[in-house]
């Protein structure tokens, strides 16, 4: 295509070529008849000079026509072989992102198992979180049940002392357990040996009892003997040998009874 451009450029200057210098002789010869001779032959040479040099020119573009062609059949053959390469890449990169593609599936797969487990893992903490919870309410109940029963070898060592005070604090607490073991074996008489140690903390409560009714009585015999003491040493005469009669015998009625109120109002707070 190029090389029939050329040649039709060639073909339209040679056309132009060929009349301009005739029509620059016509107006020459309006001026001066007697050069035209002169210079037709410089003419008639100038316009073959002319011509040739643009065949010379003509030829000279075809033949940069040709090594044109001949320079792009050989970039074709270059770009022919670029794309290849890059054809090539592209196909490696294809592979390349199928592998991806693969891999990425893969962890696809992967992640959900993993989910799964995870989630899986979550709902058994939690199931095991409800049991430990559940595990350490029954723990406290049981302690707190338990406490009731293992009283009973504490009240045991303590009704045991041989010298237990019934006036002091220890007494009163031996009593207070009793009554709060009592009361809750028989608020919950589901449980196994609970008739059992009903019987076993009255047997201690029977004690408790057996040893305040000693306490007391023995209190009151205290206070009797301080009475008779008392009564023998005022009815007594008096040592002076003066015959008079005791302290006692000169004293009323109220005041006898005052005295011996006093007596008994010592023991009175404790019994």
């Amino acid at each position: 295509m190029f090389a029939q451009l050329s040649q039709k450029t060639i073909e339209l200057l040679e056309e132009k070529a060929s009349n301009y210098p005739f029509e620059e002789i016509d107006e020459n010869l309006n001026n001066d008849n007697s050069e035209k001779k002169k210079n037709q032959n410089n003419i008639n040479f100038a316009s073959e000079e002319f011509l040739n040099s643009l065949k010379s020119v003509g030829q000279f573009e075809l033949d940069i026509g040709l090594n044109n062609d001949l320079l792009q059949n050989e970039s074709w053959d270059e770009y022919l072989i670029q794309l290849q390469r890059c054809s090539l890449k592209l196909k490696k990169l294809k592979e390349k992102r199928e592998k991806c593609e693969q891999i990425l599936k893969e962890l696809g797969e992967k992640y959900n198992s993993v989910t799964d487990k995870t989630s899986s893992l979550h709902d058994a903490c939690d199931r095991m979180m409800s049991e430990q919870t559940q595990l350490a309410t029954a723990n406290e109940s049981i302690s707190a049940s338990l406490h009731y029963y293992q009283q009973y070898d504490w009240l045991l060592k303590k009704l045991a002392t041989p010298k237990l005070s019934l006036t002091g604090t220890l007494f009163t607490q031996i009593l207070s357990t009793i009554h709060e073991c009592i009361s809750y074996l028989r608020a919950h008489p589901e449980q196994n040996e609970a008739e059992q140690y009903i019987h076993k903390y009255e047997q201690c409560l029977s004690r408790s009892l057996t040893a305040i009714k000693a306490g007391v009585l023995a209190d009151l015999e205290s206070c009797r003997q301080d009475v008779l003491y008392r009564q023998s040493r005022f009815a007594a005469p008096s040592q002076d040998g003066s015959g008079r009669p005791g302290i006692l015998s000169c004293m009323d009625n109220d005041d006898t009874f005052a005295l011996l109120y006093g007596i008994f109002g010592v023991k009175a707070n404790a019994i």
